[in-house]
């Protein structure tokens, strides 16, 4: 894993970390490293899709953006997805208080 990719990891998971933590508790070096290492083995889910499922094409969904997915999806690290392998960021639509007109 080269620096950059290394960092955008560990700046990823905690990102992810952030959201899980208790008010006023340190991430400890082994919460990080246990995240990270989720997030390793995720990658083949979120870049080989299609083979790991057997299908054309798949769509990777994630509830916000991450510079990590950005980058291995623009090419910027050696590793790179499938042919066939998308990525979306999704987010929910507030309700409109009136109907469409």
């Amino acid at each position: 894993m080269d620096p950059v990719q290394k960092s955008q990891t560990i700046s990823a998971t905690d990102k992810v970390l952030e959201n899980r933590c208790r008010e006023g508790h340190q991430l400890s070096d082994l919460d990080r490293l246990r995240a990270v290492n989720y997030l390793m083995a995720e990658l083949p889910n979120i870049l080989f899709g299609p083979e790991l499922f057997d299908v054309t094409t798949s769509t990777f969904v994630y509830h916000r953006p991450l510079r990590l997915f950005e980058s291995l999806f623009s090419g910027v690290f050696s590793i790179a997805p499938s042919l066939g392998q998308h990525f979306v960021i999704a987010h929910e639509l507030s309700e409109s208080k009136e109907p469409p007109s």
